[in-house]
């Protein structure tokens, strides 16, 4: 996603549980890399 300055943002929602861990690192990785 990117704001109305054009910057790339993430926008993350979670309950903080273990089982969210591995999908959390995915997505995070996949928007470094399109960084």
């Amino acid at each position: 996603l990117v704001n109305d300055n054009g910057t790339p943002y993430i926008s993350v929602e979670t309950d903080y549980s273990k089982s969210d861990l591995g999908q959390m690192k995915t997505r995070v990785s996949a928007f470094i890399e399109m960084l």
